[in-house]
């Protein structure tokens, strides 16, 4: 749907569905029992973000896709919160803090559209909405 922002929700594990439902945010698919694919309608998605922040896990974040932004909250080690949207001078640090975060090479998260694509939830949005397809292999 138009106006609506894709997530794929993992290391919240007290943030319950209900709280999810009241917001108006949509579980399209769980994957296994603690990832849950979302739809968040854009006019919960402030609300939705503040909800996350204050659920995730430390060393865990969470990223919300649409037509026109796409925004990260990192809950770091030290259980601080930082917010940031996708765009030139921001990707650096989001793919810095993708790789520290899920103990990969930064090789793996430096195009961070790229390495989004590679969530078969994302791939989709991410080619119509950007053109982007992740790499083969």
């Amino acid at each position: 749907m138009p106006n609506d922002y894709l997530s794929f929700l993992m290391g919240a594990p007290e943030l319950t569905d209900d709280e999810l439902a009241a917001l108006g945010v949509e579980i399209v698919e769980r994957r296994g029992r603690s990832v849950r694919c979302l739809r968040i309608p854009a006019s919960a998605l402030e609300a939705y973000l503040e909800l996350v922040a204050g659920k995730l896990e430390p060393t865990y974040w969470n990223e919300v896709i649409g037509e026109n932004d796409i925004r990260f909250v990192f809950k770091l080690a030290d259980g601080s919160v930082r917010r940031l949207t996708l765009g030139p001078d921001t990707e650096a640090e989001i793919a810095a803090l993708c790789a520290e975060l899920n103990e990969v090479p930064l090789e793996q998260t430096r195009n961070v559209l790229r390495y989004l694509a590679t969530n078969t939830f994302y791939k989709d949005a991410l080619a119509r909405w950007y053109g982007v397809a992740a790499e083969a292999g």
